[in-house]
């Protein structure tokens, strides 16, 4: 279960020949505009490429952006049943302007403003009315109005109940909401933001302080914490290690995080360790990293350089 803010990634491709005579502004050309589905609704897109079946719940506009984003989800297969539609706000969308493989600009369109009462109910009963044949559930925060602390509160004893792990991918505004859940994979600059200090991805100290003062305030069972270049740091009560960056030519990270914690998600769904999990999200989202745009994964080529990369460290999965 992904459950989220989903959005619409739209990118406007072009040239520049020309300043424009009005500001000293560069006139991009448009050649193109491609839609695709971001935010939570590509986490679930990620999921089941790898072979995972993956159920969304969101809450979109009754704009002419939502209606794309139904009809994208459903020409990938996936259900629709839980997107839920509120006429009051627009469905979100991350504008990007390229040109010469390069971003210019990004305009945003959307609404932080909580969803309502009505709405929250939906997503409650839905969500618990599927966990009986979920097997992992993802809080994929963008920070558009979907979580709230009732609404989280209401679900992490649901899923405690029938142990069924949540992984979540939080943003600066409800971080402190996700209070003993399975995994936890904040960025660093998410936690920066959220601990009132930065963190030195080099020094050892400083991040196993940084893990011992977020396990203190949230109380979950794993961290999965994303540094960038620095890699990834993976600490549990068993593993503490730290992995560097894929040595990959970045083309965009875009989108890149939607990925780790989708391959995490399925990881927990299997019971793996936390440093297969952590080796295996660090190579998807290395992967996605040397792609233009936001792009899901694709299995093959996530198996393929799993079983090359790990070879020797694990034997051969079957996912």
């Amino acid at each position: 279960m992904v459950l989220g803010d989903s959005m619409i990634d739209t990118y406007i491709h072009g040239k520049i020949e020309r300043n424009s005579p009005e500001a000293p502004i560069p006139v991009l050309i448009k050649s193109s505009v491609t839609k695709s589905p971001g935010g939570a609704a590509n986490v679930a897109i990620n999921l089941k490429n790898i072979g995972v079946r993956a159920t969304l719940c969101s809450v979109i506009g009754t704009d002419e952006n939502g209606q794309i984003l139904k009809q994208l989800l459903g020409e990938d297969e996936l259900q629709i049943d839980g997107i839920f539609e509120d006429p009051s706000r627009p469905t979100t969308e991350k504008s990007r302007y390229v040109a010469g493989g390069k971003h210019l600009w990004r305009v945003d369109s959307e609404s932080d403003l909580q969803i309502d009462g009505h709405l929250r109910k939906l997503i409650l009963d839905f969500v618990i009315k599927s966990l009986p044949n979920i097997d992992a559930v993802i809080f994929q925060d963008y920070d558009k109005g979907i979580f709230s602390t009732e609404l989280v509160s209401a679900l992490v004893p649901k899923c405690k109940a029938l142990n069924i792990p949540i992984i979540v991918d939080p943003k600066e505004r409800n971080f402190f909401f996700y209070k003993n859940v399975a995994l936890f994979k904040p960025n660093r600059r998410e936690v920066e933001k959220a601990l009132g200090r930065s963190i030195n991805p080099t020094s050892g100290e400083n991040l196993s302080e940084t893990y011992r003062s977020l396990k203190y305030h949230l109380g979950f069972g794993s961290l999965l914490l994303t540094l960038s270049d620095h890699g990834i740091l993976a600490v549990n009560d068993t593993c503490h290690m730290q992995l560097s960056a894929e040595k990959i030519h970045i083309k965009d990270v875009s989108g890149a995080g939607d990925t780790v914690v989708s391959v995490a998600a399925a990881c927990a769904a299997l019971k793996l360790s936390l440093e297969i999990t952590a080796r295996l999200s660090n190579i998807a989202g290395g992967l996605v990293c040397e792609k233009s745009g936001v792009s899901a994964i694709d299995e093959n080529e996530f198996l393929n350089a799993a079983s090359i990369r790990l070879k020797g460290f694990i034997a051969p999965l079957a996912l």
